[in-house]
């Protein structure tokens, strides 16, 4: 599968960003039949990936409805939010939505990330899109909140099994969701920013 970013290709994107990728190629297997990811299965998946490349956190993104949302804010005791800039906000009603679900390992910061959609934040919003019609991986730009912490993702897009298909309109019929890592720091965005400091 390609690789891809906004402003970037898989020949310039730094060896730490290709051995997370590479880590994230199985995330196919986790999809039931029906679309969903287990926990259990998430949670193997991720310690599986973190033995091979360094991550700040791996999030499960499902892509949900919104006759779904409530149940989903019910169950994660958190709202969906919209990251707009610096400042999160109360996501509007929409037909769709695909906040983070699980994230591990959680600390204070990076758990702040459940219940945010990707597909509709500033910082992951194109990303999610051009993963979810391409089929490839995706690494955003990163985005600055506050003083001290950057923030980006590197997304990988899942499907129904077996449906994913060669098309942007059997892609997105296919479509379930999202894993990605999710990066507050310079540790990746060092490598790749002195190859595209448009990513800055």
């Amino acid at each position: 599968r390609r690789v891809k970013s906004c402003s970037i290709t898989s020949s310039t994107i730094s060896a730490a960003a290709e051995t997370v990728i590479a880590g994230l190629s199985g995330a196919a297997g986790m999809v039931d039949e029906d679309g969903s990811v287990p926990q259990s299965a998430f949670e193997a998946f991720r310690l599986a990936v973190d033995e091979v490349a360094t991550l700040d956190a791996l999030a499960y993104v499902p892509v949900i409805t919104q006759g779904e949302r409530a149940e989903f804010e019910r169950v994660t005791g958190r709202p969906l939010q919209d990251l707009v800039g610096e400042t999160l906000t109360p996501s509007p009603i929409r037909a769709t939505y695909a906040p983070v679900r699980w994230l591990g390992p959680e600390d204070p910061l990076t758990s702040a990330l459940i219940g945010v959609d990707v597909a509709a934040s500033s910082i992951s919003a194109t990303g999610a899109a051009r993963a979810t019609d391409t089929g490839d991986t995706v690494v955003t730009r990163a985005v600055t909140l506050g003083e001290d912490l950057t923030l980006f993702f590197i997304i990988k897009p899942l499907y129904l099994p077996g449906e994913e298909g060669d098309t942007v309109d059997s892609r997105r019929a296919a479509h379930v969701g999202y894993v990605a890592s999710a990066y507050a720091g310079a540790d990746l965005i060092g490598p790749l920013t002195e190859v595209d400091p448009q990513l800055r």
